[in-house]
């Protein structure tokens, strides 16, 4: 009977540690981002989208320009350097299994605008920016990154990962959604060349 019990505490120790390993070796989130990815690409999820506005002529929601970020070389950027622009922005980090998921498409999404006409502006809200820098290297993507310098405007919170808005060219909020979403169609293209 001590043999029995003795071989189940080792068996239940051995499955202990390999689970630990398993979440040490980060599997789970890569695991969790392609499904994410797989049921996104599907459409059997859809994510919260919100477009704004919803009428014509309805007031819409001005642009908070007092953002303030870094870029990948240290160098400061204002939002308000865009005004008169199309921009837009995702916050998502690089632990976030959603905002890897719709990265992609997003990449995807930029290489097809042309170029100058929407300011993409990708921001980590990664504790340690350079982790953020190193996944977006090791993927290859070709949009820019910022971290945020000082604290993140009320207007731009991000109650959930990735939250991605998009200023029209006249400073107004045009779209936002708290969620995951696959931007590389025609006519999310359409739509941000359309705010010019």
């Amino acid at each position: 009977m001590k043999k029995i019990v003795s071989r189940y505490k080792y068996l239940i120790g051995l499955l202990v540690l390999l689970s630990i390993a398993i979440l040490l070796s980060g599997l789970p989130k890569k695991m969790l981002s392609m499904a994410h990815r797989s049921l996104l690409a599907r459409g059997i999820i859809t994510p919260n989208q919100v477009d704004v506005p919803a009428e014509e002529g309805a007031e819409t929601e001005m642009a908070d320009f007092s953002l303030e970020l870094r870029d990948t070389q240290g160098n400061p950027v204002s939002l308000s350097d865009y005004k008169g622009k199309v921009i837009f922005i995702n916050v998502w980090a690089s632990w976030c299994p959603p905002c890897i998921a719709e990265m992609p498409g997003i990449d995807a999404l930029h290489k097809k605008l042309p170029e100058g006409e929407v300011e993409m502006m990708m921001v980590s809200v990664d504790e340690d920016f350079e982790r953020a820098k190193e996944f977006v290297k090791r993927k290859g993507y070709g949009f820019n990154i910022y971290t945020v310098e000082g604290e993140l405007p009320d207007f731009y919170e991000a109650k959930t990962l990735p939250t991605t808005f998009v200023i029209d060219s006249e400073g107004k909020l045009a779209y936002k959604t708290r969620d995951m979403y696959d931007y590389n169609s025609e006519e999310f293209k359409q739509f941000l060349l359309n705010l010019r």
